[in-house]
């Protein structure tokens, strides 16, 4: 999860009802250069970090962080671009179960140019990502994966429709016990009926409530906004 991003508002979750709010982006970066999507995992030794490449290699670059304010570059995720893909290597997200990293990416399909979720695994959080291929397909698009667990059910959640004349939607499936496939059928966490953008979701579960953070408005430069919803469960 974005552990630096969420103990910043974490304060201001607990004193906030149930609604939506936009926080302009204020803080500047730790990580310098184009580093967009960040994930960070905590691990024994410190905090890993990996982030979009998009077009450029290496593809998705992994920083070490022994404090979150300093980073160094380790690794990255493929030495080689996986041979389903076409490039467009977005939002790579951090999870870990047992002793297996695991990497939830994005990337444009070398079949029809269609982008899809992906994902790689590895015993150690900056080397060795073996690929296995696309997790999640939805139409003409499912981007930004974040994955949640429930009392032991995997949840994939992303972006779709944002390439169709419809709203766009946060969208979530269940996962399999070993994170590598889907089961069932996907449903609807947010619609955006507005129409102004939503993407790039993480969620959070505190004291009975799901908090759910996104970017709304835009999803680069400087006059983005994050935007958070919540439900009682």
């Amino acid at each position: 999860m974005k552990l630096a991003f969420f103990s910043k508002i974490f304060s201001l979750l607990l004193t906030c009802l149930c609604g939506t709010i936009a926080i302009a982006q204020t803080t500047p970066s730790v990580i310098p250069g184009d580093f967009p999507d960040p994930s960070i995992i905590r691990t024994s030794k410190g905090y890993y970090a990996a982030g979009t490449s998009s077009e450029w290699a290496p593809v998705y670059p992994i920083y070490f962080s022994s404090d979150l304010k300093k980073w160094k570059q380790v690794g990255n995720v493929f030495e080689k671009a996986p041979e389903w893909t076409a490039g467009s290597f977005w939002a790579p997200e951090y999870y870990k179960i047992g002793d297996t990293y695991y990497i939830y990416y994005t990337a444009r399909r070398r079949s029809d140019n269609i982008s899809c979720i992906g994902v790689a695994t590895s015993r150690y959080p900056d080397r060795d990502f073996i690929d296995h291929g696309v997790v999640v397909e939805h139409d003409k698009e499912a981007i930004d994966a974040f994955i949640v667990n429930e009392n032991g059910q995997l949840y994939i959640t992303y972006k779709a429709y944002g390439l169709d004349n419809r709203p766009i939607e946060l969208l979530a499936k269940k996962l399999s016990a070993d994170g590598l496939k889907t089961e069932g059928e996907s449903f609807s966490l947010l619609k955006d009926d507005e129409r102004i953008g939503l993407e790039g979701q993480a969620i959070m579960k505190q004291n009975g409530y799901y908090y759910i953070f996104y970017s709304a408005g835009g999803c680069c430069g400087g006059g983005w906004q994050l935007s958070y919803a919540c439900r009682k469960i």
